[in-house]
């Protein structure tokens, strides 16, 4: 495991209404890895709009893995 000090990267979570977002930043505030994926529109009656949190969720996990194998690091190098 990396000494907390000595990690180098950042990950930033975008959870819209549309999609989800994940982005990996480097020491500098560059980015080196994103991933995004869609998630459903569930619209109950005329106005409203929800969404699934399980849904949320899955969502979650698939973008930080994804932004992660993008940008080569794994998740033991996250501050």
């Amino acid at each position: 495991m990396i000494p907390l000090s000595r990690r180098a990267y950042v990950a930033a979570l975008d959870l819209g209404t549309i999609s989800s977002r994940c982005i990996i930043f480097d020491r500098t505030g560059s980015p080196i890895g994103v991933a995004q994926r869609e998630h459903r529109q569930i619209r109950p009656q005329p106005g409203w709009l929800e969404h699934d949190r399980i849904e949320i969720l899955a969502r979650v996990d698939e973008i930080v893995a994804g932004a992660l194998a993008v940008a080569g690091i794994s998740a033991h190098e996250l501050a």
